[in-house]
């Protein structure tokens, strides 16, 4: 094992279902407390989308702009998410253990045994953080009075340069993108919603145009990735400093993901 299999770990998008099958081969007997955390968030999650209605409906406001108290109550949720973060960055800290091997002929046996049972600690400790995660998530929208909606659209406007992660390996560019298509999906049609609320006849209805159709034609992408407009950047901009001590790279592939139940309830999907 070596970084190259934490990187795809982690970003690789990969579903929760493949986690959960790795840790009931290792963990048969806690395999329904593993799953305990993804069911609660599933019901979490309904009461949300009951009040203040599914990620898929939330519609910004015309010119695209954030309140300061919604702000405020999407950066509550973020500081009660960061002490989360640790226990990802351990978990992948650990999976990179082999990786200090790499080149060595003969490293020692000791020190390798030991790399790789921090590894597999690693491993396995991912699918029962990632559950935590996403209850702990949906609890405390739930708490500040925020749906998953409007978290969704805030976190795509704040953190939007951080969902691309551009990789150069000599002539050879890839890019990687840290949100599925279903959450591309739904960010483009709240763009689509802003325009109806928006009305015709305006530059900044001609912008919102140019910019759905700039999501429709380019495959892997996310709104206003080549800068905020006016009204949605002064919105933001009071509340820079703090929304950068408050994110976190190792969730930024969770932040966003819903998880539901699948084969009859007895495993968890999550995109």
């Amino acid at each position: 094992m070596s970084g190259k299999t934490a990187s795809w770990l982690k970003g690789c998008g990969c579903t929760f279902t493949v986690l959960l099958v790795l840790g009931v081969i290792v963990l048969v007997g806690s395999s329904l407390t593993m799953l305990k955390p993804f069911r609660q968030a599933i019901e979490i999650r309904e009461q949300l989308d009951l009040e203040y209605g599914s990620q898929s409906e939330f519609t910004p406001a015309a010119d695209g702009a954030v309140l300061p108290d919604r702000m405020e109550r999407f950066l509550a949720v973020r500081r009660e998410l960061m002490v989360t973060c640790g226990r990802f960055e351990q978990a992948y800290d650990s999976l990179n253990s082999m990786e200090q091997f790499d080149g060595q002929d003969d490293p020692p046996q000791g020190e390798v045994l030991k790399a790789a049972f921090n590894a597999a600690r690693g491993a396995f400790g991912l699918a029962p953080a990632f559950g935590d995660f996403i209850q702990a998530r949906n609890q405390s929208l739930m708490d500040n009075g925020i749906g998953l909606g409007e978290y969704t659209y805030i976190y795509s406007i704040a953190y939007g340069d951080r969902l691309l992660d551009l990789q150069e390996d000599g002539d050879v560019t890839t890019m990687q993108v840290h949100v599925s298509p279903r959450v591309l999906g739904v960010l483009q049609d709240m763009l689509k919603r802003q325009l109806d609320r928006a009305g015709p006849g305006s530059a900044w209805t001609e912008a919102l145009k140019a910019e759905i159709n700039r999501l429709e034609e380019t495959a892997w992408t996310v709104p206003w990735i080549d800068g905020l407009p006016a009204a949605i950047a002064a919105s933001v901009a009071p509340f820079r400093l703090e929304l950068e001590e408050n994110f976190c790279a190792e969730t930024v592939n969770l932040e966003l993901t819903i998880n539901r139940t699948i084969n009859g309830g007895i495993g968890i999907q999550g995109d």
